[in-house]
């Protein structure tokens, strides 16, 4: 049961810091990253962009090849299509 499980509220609150870091990169930059990169999948890094690609596959071998595990980057799909904005994103270990 759940309600037997420990909090680790310092985790959880840094994760909560991190989702509201990572969705305030993507609002500030998201004119400037629609311009440079339409309908691609967008790795940011530390707060800067680090590979682009037209398709998943394509963008996770780029990350792959730079030694980056894709959990551990922001990725989010950029479009100004309604209903496609797919994200992922990095996860406190």
């Amino acid at each position: 049961m759940l309600a037997h499980l420990p909090i680790d509220w310092g985790r959880l609150q840094a994760a909560w810091q991190e989702e509201e870091e990572e969705d305030r990169f993507w609002r500030e930059h998201r004119q400037d990253l629609l311009e440079a990169y339409p309908d691609q999948f967008v790795a940011v890094y530390q707060g800067s962009v680090i590979a682009a690609a037209s398709d998943w596959e394509t963008l996770e071998a780029c990350l792959q090849a730079r030694g980056l595990d894709p959990s551990r980057v922001w990725i989010r799909f950029v479009t100004d299509k309604p209903g496609l904005h797919l994200r992922g994103g990095l996860r406190s270990s």
